[in-house]
């Protein structure tokens, strides 16, 4: 009798220790389920903000090709960070699922955070190159017809005015990422087209074809449009000469004695 209710006995334990143990199973599943869940997230996560730079890194490869008519290959490097880009987040479903199996996502994290940094020097890549290829050369030809419309008098509101505009979109409109590609081409377009009418009129060539300037004095004329003082030595016999010839800048330019 004895023996039969020990027999039972170690039974109770090793059935108790069976459900303990599965209990254990089930809680350490719970646990990598939970690890899983919380990785997919922060991929998932991580793969929206890449959408997010993508499709920016886009509007601007489109500024660049559409607006400006530049072409992608000419810009050092951006074709590479593309490319490296799209290889580090290209992850395929299953890839998922076995890496939420081995609750193994340290990998990936890594190729997201590589592909992100790509993605961040692909963007700084082509705004630097639209900066330096088609904004800075244009600002400056604007800042210099401001001047020379100021040096003259300033008696053209209109050409001040279409100089404003085109300063507002090379500064501001064209980096705009919720405006239409198809709206900046075209609107770059029509202040292109009237841009060269206004200057046509009112511009150094034809300033300076109208009295009769010859290059290196509309060169000197140049140094005025800038921040730093013109000397007197900076300007040639021959400048002088003809600047006097000009009512405008004869009453416009004025020499400073300095002590």
């Amino acid at each position: 009798m004895a023996t039969s209710y020990s027999s039972q006995l170690e039974e109770s334990v090793n059935a108790v220790e069976e459900k303990a143990d599965r209990i254990e199973r089930a809680k350490n599943t719970e646990q990598k389920v939970d690890s899983a869940t919380d990785s997919i997230k922060r991929i998932t996560v991580k793969l929206d903000d890449i959408d997010t730079r993508a499709e920016e890194l886009g509007f601007y490869v489109s500024v660049l090709e559409e607006v400006f008519d530049g072409d992608r290959s000419d810009c050092a490097g951006l074709v590479d960070a593309i490319d490296d880009a799209s290889q580090g987040a290209n992850i395929e479903d299953e890839e998922i699922l076995t890496a939420a199996e081995k609750v193994s996502f340290a990998g990936y994290y890594s190729r997201l955070d590589s592909a992100e940094n790509s993605l961040d020097d692909a963007i700084d890549r082509v705004k630097n190159h639209i900066e330096d290829e088609y904004i800075d050369g244009r600002a400056a030809e604007l800042n210099s017809a401001k001047e020379l419309n100021s040096i003259i008098g300033g008696q053209n509101d209109d050409f001040v005015s279409h100089i404003r505009k085109m300063q507002s979109f090379l500064r501001t409109e064209v980096w705009n990422t919720s405006t239409s590609i198809s709206s900046l081409s075209a609107r770059w377009d029509r202040l292109k087209s009237e841009w060269e009418e206004h200057s046509s009129k009112q511009g150094w060539e034809t300033f300076q074809r109208e009295h009769g300037l010859s290059d290196s004095t509309i060169e000197d004329l140049k140094q005025f449009t800038g921040n730093d003082p013109v000397r007197l030595a900076d300007l040639s016999i021959q400048s002088l000469e003809e600047i006097k010839e000009v009512d405008e800048l004869e009453s416009a330019l004025q020499v400073e004695l300095r002590s």
